[in-house]
């Protein structure tokens, strides 16, 4: 028997629910690949890795090995935004020595390489700074921040996309799964375009398959319902 989407009204609500249960199922899916070295969490952090290379010097300092590990788990563990950028400029301020000095300053040519080594020098010596070693330290915060905050965006925008994207794919894959298997040898081209129809629409339709499958329920049992005539 082929499979069809018509049917009376009243079907719709179930029809709905199970659409939305079909794109929660492949949101999971997604989901789970994060257990694999972080999985789908891994898109867009190429934005990221890029952006603070000018800065890779002081990162090494911090840690010999790369530096990126601690920006890369805070990505991959979906801190907040403003925290990884927090988080981020902390760990350069840290690895910039008097050492790495001339090659961060290689980083941002608005800067005079002379003032940045004194102030870093400074910084990391202890002394007290005076307001133009303030200034130019201040700098590098800015700097750091304006080209993470947005690769961060960048990132998180091409992560957002990819997943919806992957989620699609997984639940296509699912609901062409599913007719084949009820269906069997009977499985017809229609079956698997509706199937295909189906599988494209069941992600966005998802997060809000309880809402309209409640909205269609509560609207089809008002109308059946009708209103009660009131005795004179």
């Amino acid at each position: 028997m082929a499979i069809t989407l018509l049917g009376s009204i009243g079907d719709f609500g179930n029809l709905t629910a199970a659409v939305g249960a079909l794109g929660t199922a492949a949101s999971s899916l997604v989901d789970a690949t994060k257990a694999f070295s972080g999985g789908v969490s891994n898109i867009g952090f190429s934005f990221i890795r890029d952006a603070v290379k000018p800065f890779q010097v002081a990162l090494k300092s911090v840690n010999p090995k790369g530096g990126l590990e601690t920006i890369q788990a805070n990505w991959l563990g979906g801190m907040a935004p403003a925290d990884q950028l927090s988080a981020a400029k902390a760990l350069i301020r840290l690895g910039a020595t008097k050492d790495n000095a001339a090659e961060l300053a290689k980083a941002m040519p608005n800067l005079e390489p002379t003032a940045f080594m004194r102030a870093i020098s400074r910084s990391t010596t202890g002394q007290d700074l005076e307001p133009q070693d303030k200034t130019v330290l201040q700098v590098l915060d800015d700097s750091v921040g304006a080209r993470l905050s947005a690769a961060i965006a960048r990132a998180d925008q091409k992560y957002k996309n990819s997943a919806k994207a992957i989620a699609s794919v997984f639940s296509i894959a699912l609901a062409v799964a599913g007719v084949s298997i009820s269906q069997g040898s009977a499985v017809t081209q229609g079956d698997l375009l509706i199937a295909l129809i189906v599988g494209v629409i069941a992600t966005p339709v998802a997060p809000v398959a309880k809402d309209l499958s409640t909205a269609l329920s509560t609207f089809v049992t008002a109308t059946k319902g009708g209103a009660t005539p009131q005795k004179s």
